[in-house]
């Protein structure tokens, strides 16, 4: 009987750890109607922990885990690209249609008409709570997304910041 007891035991187990890993890959994923890399230009998807909360939300592509640097003119009209599946990013595509993107209906370019000409830092991470200008979120989604790196690199600048102070504090 203990040899029947024990099978049985591991078989539960068996199950329970094949039911619990199909659980994390429900909670890590943003779903199965999301492709994780775009067929349009090969950029990935990051699912950051607001689609987790809310998962029928689109998420966009992001082709760039940085700002795009671009020069831009004065009162020009520019349509900044926030599927990330346009070829010519970070610029959308269907250039002012103002209706849903061509490459993915779910968004629309968004309107970007810079007040001076000069260089501006764009998003290139499409998730930028200011929309079309950089905010630093490409970071965010960068240490998201490589969690042993970002922990290193905080540890690093901990101990050079910590030396640094200390040198300069102590008498």
């Amino acid at each position: 009987m203990l040899p029947v007891r024990a099978a049985t035991i591991a078989l539960q187990r068996a199950q329970m750890q094949i039911a619990l890993a199909a659980t994390r890959r429900a909670i890590s994923n943003a779903g199965p109607q999301f492709d994780d890399i775009s067929t349009v230009n090969g950029a990935p998807r990051y699912s950051s922990p607001w689609n987790r909360w809310f998962p029928h939300d689109p998420i966009p592509f992001s082709p760039k885990l940085g700002p795009y640097k671009v020069t831009c003119e004065q009162f020009q009209v520019y349509h900044f690209c926030t599927c990330g599946e346009s070829r010519n990013q970070p610029w959308c595509e269907d250039a002012g249609s103002g209706t849903a993107c061509s490459v993915n209906p779910a968004f629309k370019s968004e309107r970007y008409e810079p007040r001076f000409t000069g260089s501006k830092l764009l998003c290139g991470c499409k998730k930028s709570p200011q929309g079309v200008m950089c905010s630093g979120t490409c970071g965010l989604v960068w240490a998201d997304v490589n969690i042993v790196s970002a922990c290193a690199v905080v540890l690093c600048s901990s101990f050079v910041g910590s030396i640094f102070l200390s040198w300069f504090i102590h008498p």
